[in-house]
């Protein structure tokens, strides 16, 4: 594999130092196209986390979460309804929907009427995620929750990105805050790429 890998190289070079411009494009295409299938070929279907009493663990995004007793852990229909989309997606299935590509929330729990945390994931293309700068992804998140909660007659915003550390690494994580008549909302976010899918615990 070594001595196919060096020579594969040295092929490269070659090509790329004694032909013409529109041939090299073309091998370079060609070759981005394999690598590009060879990551969405080996993205790994969806697995939803499990949940044991207080307990969630998904071996897919690679994260746990353990809260404490009086935390409740909300069913798939109250997960929905939080997030505004009962109504219309009464009966639907949660890892259906995901493997057909939508946006989905994976977990819930709530401590008390204002304070609960959510996992949520997006599909999107294997090959976007690995090269997606997350750190942008939160300033155009910050955009959207701006713009959301500006619906909802709040005035004030700030955002600021800053890194936690999870099982002993450093994850960026975004805390942004919307405030109005001084009532505040505060939201921690951190995400997570997984596969083709990006993960967002908020």
């Amino acid at each position: 594999d070594a001595e196919t890998e060096a020579l594969t190289d040295a092929l490269t070079e070659a090509v790329t130092d004694t032909v013409p411009d529109d041939i090299t494009d073309a091998v370079t295409d060609v070759t981005t196209d394999t690598v590009t299938d060879d990551v969405t070929e080996n993205a790994s279907s969806f697995v939803r986390g499990k949940v044991t009493g207080n307990k969630y663990e998904s071996e897919f995004i690679g994260i746990g979460l353990d809260l404490k007793d009086d935390w409740t852990i909300l069913t798939d229909k109250e997960i929905l309804a939080a997030a505004g989309l009962g109504g219309d997606m009464a009966g639907l299935d949660i890892e259906q929907m995901i493997k057909d590509g939508k946006a989905v929330y994976d977990f819930g729990a709530k401590l008390d009427d204002t304070t609960n945390i959510f996992i949520s994931l997006e599909k999107s293309n294997a090959l976007l995620v690995a090269l997606v700068n997350l750190s942008d992804v939160y300033d155009n998140s910050a955009k959207a929750l701006e713009d959301m909660y500006k619906t909802m007659g709040f005035t004030s915003f700030e955002h600021e990105k800053d890194t936690v550390k999870i099982s002993g690494e450093d994850h960026l994580v975004m805390n942004f805050t919307a405030s109005v008549n001084g009532v505040s909302m505060h939201q921690s976010m951190i995400m997570f790429k997984s596969n083709d899918y990006i993960a967002s615990v908020v």
